[in-house]
């Protein structure tokens, strides 16, 4: 496809189509990320400042897995936690 003989109009339509699939594909890695674990598994992930966190999985959500530590509840990626 060569994408600069299209009009304004069709790459609007291209990129809300990739933007679809990329939030598609997103959504498949969350939800196939999170099936790797089960309420009371112990797992850590690292914060942006290097800190590991440790705790336990609560609650399994389609995006997010909460997570209970000692700093209290945690709302974390399912792709981001790894089992301690």
């Amino acid at each position: 496809m060569n994408i600069n003989k299209l009009s304004i109009d069709e790459l609007y339509e291209l990129n809300r189509k990739v933007v679809q699939r990329i939030k598609v594909l997103n959504s498949r890695k969350q939800e196939d990320a999170a099936s790797q674990f089960g309420l009371k598994d112990r797992v850590f992930f690292v914060r942006k400042n290097g800190e590991r966190i440790e705790g336990e999985i609560v609650k399994i959500n389609r995006k997010t897995v909460k997570v209970q530590t000692n700093f209290g509840l945690w709302s974390v990626s399912p792709t981001l936690l790894q089992r301690s």
